[in-house]
């Protein structure tokens, strides 16, 4: 049989002797070769017997017959007789997701929010349905967890229903023995220790919205009179942290807060927290509260920079930055379309949440046979215009389609942010690959 590398990776130098590389059809993608390594693997540039190893090479003929087959277990090896026009993916079953709008409501006036808001709040009756009818969906159609999003609006301000709900969706999980994953999205402000507590008892997932570190959020997330909130929800995390929370922060990135960027940072690195620096979505192509993309890559590189400067020994980098995963490769930026659902306060279904929040008609919930909405446009990337030859497009995957069609008019196109994540992925692959060999040197 003839084996050579992976036609799907990407390869950078990482220093003196080491090599980072992403590939394709790995479970762990990203890999660190020394010199010998990547010496092996460039024989492998074309079609290779692993038999023809050269005895001349400085490497033993028996060290490098060993090496080859791990190489090729692991995914940087494959068949070369494989078809050249197929990208292998590593496949794991995914999880049904679904967001659940508690209500329409919120305290806060955030500059940037696509939520449509008034008075509406999701009955019991509605959100039991609604928990009966993932679980119902997810057995059919083969997904081995449930993962409810308790937002809104802002969910605490229906927080009754949280608990009612979260003991049907214990109880659907014991009975079809699928997993059961919770989240709670909320911006903090009301949230108190008696919540808190609940939350950890109960296993959720708590996600908070802290849009900068001071000024930059008062700017986006003031209170509906315009006073500031930055001071409360701080308060909030901290109380979190008092309690052995580990809440996951998320700043939606606009021209009012993207020099708060590497101080967000820097305080959830001090504080092991995992962080999302998502770019703000434009609702349309006139939309003024963009920050621009030379002002947004100053920025992350700063943020960059303070990771560098305090490299952290968790799997900090892997969902950071916007849509990107480095995770896995994959072929769609999201689960819209194929295993993800938004489910309105009065129980009708749409494959996105923004979707939702724009009022838009959804299916009524006793009529969803699926999961799957075919005519959601979330195209594959290898069919994304301007995409399919980016060596960085099995990681990015061209981003938001929602944002691209409010942009562009179409979701087939490369996102509006391509510059950016073009202009960071290698250094935050860089610092990925520094950290695995941290924890080489670091390890027993």
């Amino acid at each position: 049989m003839l084996w050579q590398t992976s036609r799907h990776a990407v390869s950078k130098r990482l220093d003196e002797h080491h090599f980072v590389t992403l590939t394709t059809n790995a479970a762990a993608p990203l890999f660190v070769l020394n010199t010998p390594a990547r010496e092996i693997l460039d024989f492998f540039s074309q079609p290779r017997d692993p038999a023809e190893w050269s005895r001349n090479s400085s490497i033993d003929y028996y060290d490098a017959q060993t090496a080859i087959a791990q190489f090729y277990e692991v995914g940087l090896l494959q068949d070369a007789s494989a078809q050249p026009h197929i990208t292998t993916f590593h496949h794991t079953a995914s999880p049904l997701e679904a967001w659940l709008y508690l209500t329409r409501a919120c305290n806060l006036a955030c500059a940037h929010c696509f939520v449509s808001k008034d008075v509406r709040r999701m009955s019991l009756e509605t959100g039991l349905r609604a928990v009966d009818r993932l679980f119902e969906l997810a057995e059919a159609h083969g997904h081995p967890e449930v993962k409810i999003k308790y937002a809104g609006g802002e969910p605490t301000m229906n927080w009754d229903l949280i608990p009612a709900l979260h003991e049907r969706a214990k109880s659907r999980a014991r009975e079809t023995g699928l997993n059961l994953t919770e989240v709670l999205v909320t911006n903090a402000t009301l949230l108190n220790r008696e919540r808190l507590q609940f939350i950890k008892d109960e296993g959720f997932r708590l996600s908070i919205s802290l849009d900068g570190f001071g000024a930059g959020h008062d700017r986006q997330r003031p209170v509906r009179n315009g006073n500031p909130t930055f001071e409360r929800v701080f308060q909030s995390v901290l109380l979190a942290l008092e309690m052995g929370l580990k809440p996951y922060l998320i700043i939606t990135i606009t021209r009012l807060n993207v020099d708060e960027v590497p101080a967000l940072t820097a305080f959830a690195l001090e504080h092991r927290l995992m962080l999302n620096l998502n770019f703000y979505r434009p609702h349309h192509p006139h939309d003024t509260l963009a920050a621009d993309n030379t002002a947004l890559t100053r920025s992350l590189q700063d943020a960059l920079k303070v990771i560098a400067a305090n490299l952290p020994d968790y799997n900090f980098m892997e969902g950071l930055i916007d849509r990107s995963n480095f995770g896995a490769a994959h072929q769609h930026v999201c689960g819209a379309g194929r295993n993800y659902l938004s489910i309105d306060t009065d129980g009708s279904v749409l494959p996105c949440h923004m979707l939702t929040g724009y009022n838009l008609p959804g299916i009524p919930l006793q009529m969803l046979e699926s999961p799957r909405f075919d005519d959601f446009p979330n195209p594959p990337i290898d069919r994304r215009n301007g995409c399919h030859t980016c060596e960085w497009r099995y990681w990015c995957v061209g981003g938001c389609p929602i944002h691209a069609k409010n942009i562009t008019g179409t979701s087939n196109i490369s996102s509006p942010y391509c510059s950016v994540y073009k202009a960071i992925y290698p250094e935050l692959v860089r610092l990925q690959a520094l950290q695995l060999l941290q924890a080489d040197v670091n390890s027993p």
